[in-house]
């Protein structure tokens, strides 16, 4: 896929929208990490808690 004409003010809006989306993405993945992944602590709900079991898998390999 060719790269977008950055020279279009919308396709420069979209990327840069897109940067902060990734950044705000790996800041809360961070935080998340940082507050589930040493397993003290239990995140409330099915899904946070599969997500709590495989990062700590994750941390023990």
């Amino acid at each position: 896929m060719p790269e977008p004409d950055p020279s279009i003010p919308f396709v420069q809006n979209y990327v840069k929208k897109r940067a902060m989306a990734m950044e705000r993405r790996a800041q809360s993945q961070a935080a998340w990490e940082a507050k589930y992944g040493s397993g003290e602590l239990q995140p409330k709900g099915k899904k946070k808690a599969a997500q709590a079991k495989a990062a700590k898998a994750a941390a023990e390999e």
